[in-house]
């Protein structure tokens, strides 16, 4: 403690004092803490836990909760990525649009990346079509046969 009050002495030993000990372990917490899914109460506990002790602890608690992070929150954060992608795609929209050609399609339209994909399996980008505000009028011949049952 008193090696640490001498380094003190200069201003740029304080400066680097205070930024090691007293700024740099909490923004480096919570960035650390980004890495966990919204809602999980690691978050809030390990900052809490953060300031309960300590200031000459802090720097080596943040370091050690890194690989806690990398280790049990990137899988949870991709496990919640995919179940989001997924509940995207079960929500697709079911529209009709008109290509490029003036062709009328039935399509389904993912919200996630506005791609559409129609009934008899064209795949349209966003850029690639129009969506159409009426319903009724399918003038491609292989999703109306679809509609129909008589394409799979």
């Amino acid at each position: 403690m008193t090696e640490l009050i001498s380094a003190a002495a200069s201003w740029q030993s304080l400066v680097t004092i205070l930024i090691v000990f007293g700024l740099a372990p909490g923004i480096l917490l919570r960035l650390i803490l980004l890495v966990y899914p919204k809602g999980d109460p690691r978050r809030i506990e390990h900052l809490a836990s953060l300031y309960k002790m300590s200031w000459w602890e802090r720097p080596l608690f943040v370091a050690s909760q890194l690989e806690g992070a990398v280790s049990d929150g990137l899988p949870l954060r991709f496990k919640a990525y995919s179940k989001k992608k997924q509940a995207v795609e079960r929500n697709r929209m079911q529209a009709e649009i008109m290509d490029e050609d003036g062709v009328t399609h039935e399509a389904r339209v993912s919200q996630w990346d506005c791609a559409a994909t129609s009934s008899c399996g064209k795949s349209f980008l966003s850029e690639s079509y129009t969506e159409r505000f009426f319903r009724g009028v399918v003038n491609c011949s292989d999703c109306k046969r679809y509609q129909q049952g008589s394409l799979i």
